[in-house]
This record gives C-alpha cells, sequence and structure tokens, in this order.
C-alpha cells in the first residue's frame, strides 16, 4: 500500500532552529528530499483548503500559495493577521478560516475567493477569547470545542453569530462562550458515527490521568455538568494529543491513540457499531518518542526529525511501528505545522 511513496517529497518546512546534523545512511523504502522552501520568514500555522496553502508567519502576515503543482507554489496574496505565535488555523463552516494565538486573540477570514482570504473583520481586527487549549470545531454548527483545562473542561465558543458579521465585537463573541467546570487540556477529539452524527467528545484530563468521554447532545443542550464516563489509561499522565482513525471511511469501528508527553503511545478500541464508544478498550501501547504529527488517511507518523513510521489498524500493529523514511541529513527541527498534501509535506 505504500508504492505511491516510494519518494516522498517535503514541499514546506517550516524550520526555527536546527542542531546535530549528520549523515543518514539507512536504505529505507521511502526517500525525503527538500524541493523547495517557499517561505523563508519564521511561521506558526498553516492550513488547506481546496488547492491552496495558507500560511501565517510570526510576524503577522497570512499568505496563500496555489500548490496545483506542489513543488512548485504560486504565491497569490498577502493580508495582515497578528503576531505569533499562533496555536492554529483551521478552515471551518462555510468558507470561514479562524487564526488562533496561544494568548486567545482570534481572527477571521472569508474564503469565498479562495485565492484571496480577506479579514471578516476588517484588516488586523482581532477579538479574544477567555482561554486556549487543545480545540475542535464542529463545522456543520460553527463551533468550537476548547479544552483548556484547569478549571475549564470544556469552553463551547459560536462562531456563527461572529462569522458572518464584519462589525462583531468583543462582546458578541462574550455572548456566544458557556464553559463547563472541569479539568482537561490533553488532547480533544470528535467522533462521529456512521451517519456522521457526533457521537461523543473525548478529552485527555491532565490533572487525573484518565481519558474523560462528553455526550454531544448534553454539551448542545446545557445539560452536561461532568463526563458521562471516564476510563483509565497507560500511556500516563500527562496525555497531550488524541487521535481518532478508522481502517476505512465506511468502517463500523474505530479506535483512539492517545498521545503522552513522554512519547508513550496507547490504542484504544471505541468497538464495532461503536459498541464501546463510552467504555473504550485499551488494546495495545507503544514508545516512540518525538512523535509530531499523525497522517490518519495514509497511516503515517512523523516525529520532529520528520523520520516517518507506518501503521495499520487492522492488524493493530502499533506495537512495532514500521520506519518507512527517514531525511538523508538528520537534524532536531522545531516544527510549528505540517500537512501531508499528495505525496509532499
Amino acid at each position: 500500500m505504500w508504492k505511491r511513496y516510494q519518494k516522498l517529497w517535503m514541499l514546506v518546512l517550516l524550520v526555527l532552529s536546527v542542531t546535530g546534523m549528520h549523515g543518514c545512511g539507512e536504505t529505507l523504502p521511502g526517500k525525503i528530499e527538500l524541493v523547495n522552501t517557499i517561505e523563508p520568514t519564521s511561521s506558526t500555522a498553516i492550513a488547506m483548503y481546496e488547492k491552496y496553502l495558507y500560511v501565517v508567519t510570526e510576524e503577522g502576515k497570512l499568505i496563500s500559495y496555489d500548490v496545483s503543482t506542489p513543488n512548485a507554489p504560486k504565491k497569490q496574496i498577502q493580508v495582515d493577521a497578528f503576531k505569533g505565535p499562533h496555536l492554529g488555523l483551521q478552515v471551518f463552516g462555510s468558507q470561514r478560516m479562524i487564526l488562533i494565538g496561544t494568548d486567545g486573540k482570534i481572527a477571521l477570514f472569508d474564503l469565498s475567493s479562495p485565492s484571496n482570504p480577506s479579514p471578516v473583520w476588517g484588516q488586523g481586527k482581532t477579538l479574544k477569547l477567555p482561554k486556549v487549549g487543545p480545540f475542535i470545531i464542529r463545522s456543520s454548527l460553527s463551533v468550537m470545542y476548547i479544552s483548556p483545562g484547569a478549571g475549564d473542561a470544556i469552553i463551547r465558543v459560536e462562531l456563527g453569530n461572529i462569522a458572518n458579521n464584519p462589525n462583531a465585537t468583543q462582546a458578541d463573541l462574550e455572548k456566544g462562550i458557556t464553559k463547563i467546570a472541569g479539568d482537561g487540556g490533553g488532547g480533544i477529539v470528535l467522533v462521529r458515527d456512521d451517519n456522521q452524527s457526533p457521537l461523543r467528545l473525548y478529552i485527555g484530563n491532565r490533572k487525573t490521568g484518565k481519558l474523560d468521554i462528553w455526550v454531544v447532545g448534553d454539551i448542545e443542550t446545557g445539560s452536561a455538568k461532568v463526563p458521562a464516563s471516564s476510563v483509565d489509561i497507560k500511556a500516563g499522565t500527562g496525555i497531550k494529543s488524541i487521535f481518532f482513525f478508522k481502517e476505512k471511511s465506511d468502517s463500523r469501528r474505530g479506535w483512539l491513540i492517545l498521545q503522552s508527553d513522554s512519547g508513550a503511545l496507547e490504542y484504544l478500541d471505541i468497538g464495532k457499531n461503536w459498541v464501546n464508544a463510552s467504555d473504550p478498550k485499551s488494546i495495545a501501547t507503544a514508545e516512540l518518542p518525538n512523535l509530531f504529527h499523525m497522517d490518519i488517511t495514509n497511516k503515517l507518523m512523523l516525529t520532529s526529525e520528520l523520520d516517518i513510521y507506518t501503521f495499520t489498524a487492522d492488524t493493530v500493529n502499533i506495537t512495532t511501528p514500521e520506519v518507512f523514511a527517514k531525511p538523508e541529513v538528520r537534524a532536531t527541527l522545531n516544527i510549528r505545522g505540517l500537512i501531508v498534501h499528495k505525496e509532499y509535506l
């Protein structure tokens, strides 16, 4: 299944520091080659929509590129955003894109003309969230769920009332914010059933060292006060990321992967037809230090050194991820964002 990755190119590498470089002579099925550096300034957030790549620089510029030909991206336009560091850049709803800063600042951009993103609220205008942390956006409702921890398990943010309002104010944002007291901060993922209806919201609780499971409908009706259930995990108390995947898009069985600060990984099975949705079963653990990104679609794990590992779900082969490719020149990198596009990073 990996033949198409025999030469996996690297297109965008946002490098802030490089140390300890030395040659790597291993013979592996994959190959990584640097083919282009499209933005020489430090950049802290990236996203894609249709054939366009959006890059936000540390200094607060949003730049769009046409990546129809990935190894020859074409710069489209540059507009003002706000200075970093940034927590994330994500497309949602009806042609909207949100930029979130680590200090809680947010800015919205209109993608109705994808090559020419424009600020919804005017050039450089921002609003501010009360807290930030791991987040997801439910596009169908234009709702964001944030799990900061430290007293706030979930902050629900209604984006619809500010996404189409060019005159939106801080007060408008705050009217659409509700909080559920508790803890979290260790990753967040929304799982949908085979009809694409929201099933459960899973949050890593860094305080208790458990995986908290929330019923999405209860959050939306305001009846959720505590998790519907919590399960013990083996990967350690410092859970920082959670991923969900299915072996195939039409599969009725799903898995969660939890990643801890130590590099430990844990597989949890939420069952065929989601029978274990409220009580995921731990089925395997592994160690993979410096894991930075998981491409669920292609089942690739990428480390901060850009080592690439493959894994499978059908055989639950997480205990021994297979090394697929390593850069010819080894380096310890500080990567802020990474996207897999076609056969490019």
